[in-house]
């Protein structure tokens, strides 16, 4: 999927201009955006379905949900850092900006009620409501698992784009808002280990007893690329 493909794409050695830095953040910020206000569904769901207890399954959608709010509130960090800085580009998107779109479309479709929901203004909607995304705590895991593969993918195009960009600016020292960029770069380092296992473990204890299996398979191969 998407997400995979942007990981593929950090491996390969390639070169990253200022507009792509600056899309991959507004693009960035769309996607942990939604996947915040997904979770933060999904937790409002796990209390309506058992509002009278404690639960783990709420425990771990919380705290998938404030890193995945950091995370948003970093990338915006990086964006605004980019702010009046990037001369006018290409019409045409690069494979990484389409690949970060379709992410964000496949997410978006998810969370909003409209079936052809883009981040275009003219295809805006409103939340579906929790019990939408999910009748059942079985049907939260589709939309949990797309929110960690996206999570995953965007942790390494941050740690690669941090590292491009903290080397182009050793050596661009006029470059205008060096030090914001910088200092935007570097929050976007934070660690970000505890939303995936927040996410893996909200999977695993959402999904059914008889599809645990082949879910942990897939959370263990997203732990090894990591």
């Amino acid at each position: 999927d998407g997400s995979d493909a942007l990981r593929a794409l950090c491996h390969r050695p390639q070169e990253f201009s200022p507009r792509q830095w600056q899309r991959t953040a507004l693009a960035a910020s769309v996607i942990t955006d939604i996947a915040a206000k997904s979770l933060t569904q999904l937790t409002r769901r796990c209390y309506e379905l058992n509002p009278h207890r404690q639960q783990a399954l709420g425990k771990a959608l919380q705290q998938a949900t404030d890193v995945v709010q950091q995370a948003n509130a970093e990338w915006k960090g990086v964006r605004q850092a980019w702010h009046g800085q990037v001369a006018a580009g290409p019409l045409s998107a690069s494979v990484r900006e389409q690949h970060l779109d379709q992410t964000a479309v496949r997410l978006g479709r998810l969370l909003y009620d409209n079936p052809t929901w883009t981040p275009a203004r003219q295809d805006s909607a409103p939340l579906k409501a929790p019990a939408e995304i999910a009748p059942s705590t079985a049907d939260m895991v589709p939309t949990t698992r797309a929110v960690l593969h996206a999570f995953e993918g965007l942790t390494v195009v941050a740690d690669r784009d941090r590292q491009d960009v903290r080397h182009v600016l050793r050596v661009d020292t006029g470059q205008p808002g060096r030090d914001r960029l910088l200092a935007a770069y570097k929050q976007l380092g934070s660690p970000k280990t505890r939303a995936s296992l927040a996410l893996s473990e909200a999977i695993l204890l959402a999904a059914p007893a008889e599809s645990r299996d082949e879910l942990w398979q897939d959370i263990r191969l997203l732990e090894l690329r990591r």
